[in-house]
């Protein structure tokens, strides 16, 4: 197996879109039950928010290549 085909499996994955969701979710509530003063807190949930998305994005990407490859030849 390739890394695209891979990628391409976990993208499709239902397993892994609702594991990503339920981390997602997680720092949704830890950012939304944080003190007004908790500025690390939020931060942090921030930056693990971005890093999920980034993650999603990566394999998201990778899946996209093979079909990005396979127009260009057919342009070509």
């Amino acid at each position: 197996m390739t890394r695209i085909e891979w990628a391409t499996n976990l993208a499709r994955d239902d397993h892994w879109l609702a594991m990503l969701h339920e981390l997602r979710q997680a720092e949704i509530d830890r950012f939304a039950s944080s003190d007004t003063g908790d500025y690390e807190t939020r931060e942090d949930a921030y930056r693990r928010l971005k890093l999920y998305d980034q993650l999603k994005a990566h394999v998201e990407s990778l899946a996209a290549t093979q079909s990005i490859n396979e127009r260009r030849w057919k342009i070509l």
